[in-house]
């Protein structure tokens, strides 16, 4: 359930973070889909990485299809359960959607949802097809 790895792959959807510039950056990995949260009716997302030094969270879900509208509401949904549920300090909360295919920019149903995402949590949520990589660049001192 909690591993310390830096990546997840699901359906060829693929979130990475690039550590390799700050080697002394650790992290966790948490499977909730089925791991952490085994209620099969509760939408949740698939991982979340916890950055060990600043207790941030960084909430993920790999979508097979182009089911978007879907991880939304899972992400929406897992969030919630950890600001409710457990007692964490969560310094930085950070969303990432990986899927198959996006609806464009210009999509106004997509855009109402990214904003009523971030009217519920308080988090614009990162979205990328496919492929997904979380860049550090500076060392933790």
């Amino acid at each position: 359930m909690f591993e310390s790895r830096t990546s997840a792959i699901e359906n060829r959807k693929s979130f990475i973070i690039d550590n390799s510039k700050s080697k002394k950056e650790k992290f966790c990995r948490i499977k909730v889909d089925g791991c952490l949260i085994k209620d099969k009716q509760r939408k949740k997302c698939d991982y979340v990485f916890v950055r060990c030094s600043t207790k941030d969270f960084y909430f993920v879900e790999l979508k097979g299809g182009g089911h978007t509208e879907m991880a939304f509401e899972q992400l929406k949904n897992t969030i919630h359960i950890f600001r409710n549920k457990f007692d964490l300090k969560i310094v930085q909360v950070s969303a990432y959607i990986v899927s198959g295919s996006i609806p464009s920019g210009s999509n106004q149903r997509f855009r109402n949802l990214i904003k009523r995402f971030k009217t519920e949590t308080g988090v614009v949520p990162t979205i990328k097809t496919n492929k997904l990589v979380k860049k550090y660049k500076t060392s933790i001192t």
